[in-house]
């Protein structure tokens, strides 16, 4: 799971239950960088004075004027000399990732002098690339909020790493860019329930006109690699971090078999379901031996998959981070990491 923007008093408050073997691995980004009177100041500054996103300019005006909520879920940056008091203040925590904002950033200037555009701005062209390069200094992958295609020339330039939206949004869009080799993941803006999640991966799935196997491979390989990309995921094979998801149907046959989930082993882990997760060593009399010949049943590691007795298996590899984080904030990329054999 990748969280980019979240409160980074939640992450706190969350140490110790996530990125553990019963719990989900994250990755978090903590405050997202943006201008005054910017995205996503005045959309969390809303929500903690109106419980809504800013639903009349005045509203709007008053979110822009308050800064409660920032150091924790967003940071501002108005000029170049702010830079260093900045990237003080985001040593302080080992988050691996940093969030900036770019809306329509080559128009800065007449959007900050406008009051319909408050809170539909992000930072001034100067300070991206310079920013970058802090982040990059001090070992965080930065992702970049673009609106606009010129906002994606600029992104790049500037050096970053990944680009949440698509630029312009729209079917036609995501085909330029799939067209073109562009890389692409699945994520949403929330993850409130199910179908958040569901509706994402099957609008990129039909924009791409996917295949089964293309839609399993955007969800276990690409995103999570992307996520982790300094870990041995989304392949199975001797050396790579192991687990898997055992599933009562074919998901190469019918997509909802996804969700057809009988068995989870996480890091050599059974885990339990319930509303609490349990976890519990597997041995290898419990790992069944046509399925899997894990590290610690063999040693020469995880060799194989297959699908035996009826039921699918599909490799699945994560691990712990270092890393803690909340689930609160925006564009969280949730991934159930499925990979056929």
């Amino acid at each position: 799971m990748q969280v980019l923007a979240n409160h980074r008093s939640g992450r706190l408050a969350l140490a110790g239950q996530v990125n553990i073997p019963a719990s989900v691995d994250a990755a978090f980004a903590d405050g997202a960088v943006t201008s005054s009177g910017g995205h996503s100041q005045v959309l969390y500054e809303s929500l903690a004075l109106f419980h809504n996103m800013g639903s009349t300019t005045a509203e709007r005006q008053q979110a822009a004027r308050s800064h409660t909520q920032q150091g924790d879920v967003y940071y501002l940056l108005d000029s170049l000399p702010q830079l260093p008091n900045l990237v003080q203040r985001l040593r302080k925590d080992t988050v691996p990732l940093l969030k900036i904002m770019v809306l329509d950033a080559e128009h800065f200037d007449l959007l900050s002098n406008g009051s319909s555009s408050v809170g539909n701005r992000g930072l001034d062209m100067p300070v991206l690339k310079p920013l970058v390069d802090s982040a990059h200094a001090m070992g965080r992958r930065v992702w970049a909020h673009v609106e606009t295609a010129r906002d994606c020339e600029l992104s790049i330039d500037a050096g970053i790493d990944g680009r949440a939206h698509v630029a312009g949004y729209g079917v036609a869009n995501v085909r330029k860019l799939h067209a073109a080799g562009v890389t692409l993941l699945t994520g949403s803006d929330t993850y409130s329930s199910v179908a958040a999640i569901e509706n994402d991966i099957n609008a990129l799935s039909s924009a791409l006109r996917a295949t089964p196997l293309q839609r399993l491979r955007i969800r276990s390989v690409t995103t999570p690699q992307a996520i982790f990309p300094g870990r041995k995921i989304g392949v199975l094979d001797p050396g790579y971090e192991a687990s898997a998801l055992a599933l009562d149907c074919n998901p190469l046959v019918n997509v909802d078999c996804e969700h057809k989930i009988s068995k989870r082993l996480k890091q050599g882990i059974w885990l339990r379901s319930g509303k609490s997760s349990e976890a519990y060593p597997a041995t290898c009399e419990e790992t069944p031996a046509t399925t899997f010949a894990l590290s610690r049943c063999h040693p020469a590691g995880l060799q194989h998959a297959c699908a035996t007795n009826g039921r699918h298996w599909l490799g699945r590899v994560r691990t712990p981070s270092r890393h803690y984080g909340d689930v609160r904030g925006n564009h969280r990329t949730l991934f159930p990491t499925f990979y056929t054999r």
